[in-house]
């Protein structure tokens, strides 16, 4: 079996793998908790984006996944693959969209490097994706406390709408932590799929 073979497989296990939660703390200390979890996932998913791109292709659906098992965990909900994978598809995060835009970025950078030459291209590619990805974890976290927290009676028309503000939030502030981003990326030179995805936060 070759490496993407072996990788992909790792990833489609791990995402099937519930996160056993801790005890319920209280609401305040439990929602502290898992805005910082959210911003560990999101400093993750930027970090992944200065990696080789198929790390971070494979990588990142099966990541948020788990994020959103243990913020249902914590919140005690009992969630299978089935109801995360629904959670996720409703604000449009999957792993046929996840490659679409793996893929769109590197033909962006490729045009890029054309037109600026190489590094202008390396440059713009990683700024782009780093904030896609650091923003689409970020926006599906907050969105998943939120539907949690109100005991899943969010629609999935209202979750839609939801998300794209909460998305452009997280693209936004995905330059403030640059520098934490980089870091988490030379930690995990070298790491394999399934260190990254059981590590990730």
């Amino acid at each position: 079996m070759n490496t993407r073979s072996t990788n992909e497989t790792e990833a489609a296990t791990l995402a099937t793998l519930p996160v056993a939660g801790p005890d319920l703390p209280s609401t305040t200390e439990r929602s502290g908790e898992t805005d910082a979890m959210i911003l560990r996932y999101a400093i993750v998913a930027g970090a992944l984006e200065l990696l080789p791109q198929t790390i971070a292709t494979l990588a990142i659906v099966p990541m948020q996944t788990k994020m959103v098992y243990r913020i249902g965990s914590q919140r005690g909900v009992s969630l299978d693959r089935k109801a995360v994978v629904e959670f996720m598809g409703a604000v449009g995060i999957g792993l046929a969209s996840q490659v679409f835009e793996g893929f769109a970025r590197r033909l962006a950078g490729g045009l890029g490097k054309k037109v600026a030459g190489k590094m202008g291209g390396k440059i713009g590619h990683a700024a782009g994706g780093v904030a896609m990805s650091f923003g689409s974890t970020y926006a599906l976290g907050m969105l998943a406390k939120v539907y949690y927290d109100g005991g899943r009676s969010l629609g999935m028309e209202t979750l839609k709408a939801k998300y794209p503000p909460m998305l452009a939030e997280g693209k936004a502030s995905a330059g403030k932590y640059g520098a934490q981003i980089a870091e988490r990326s030379k930690q995990l030179q070298g790491a394999g799929l399934a260190s990254i995805l059981k590590g990730a936060a």
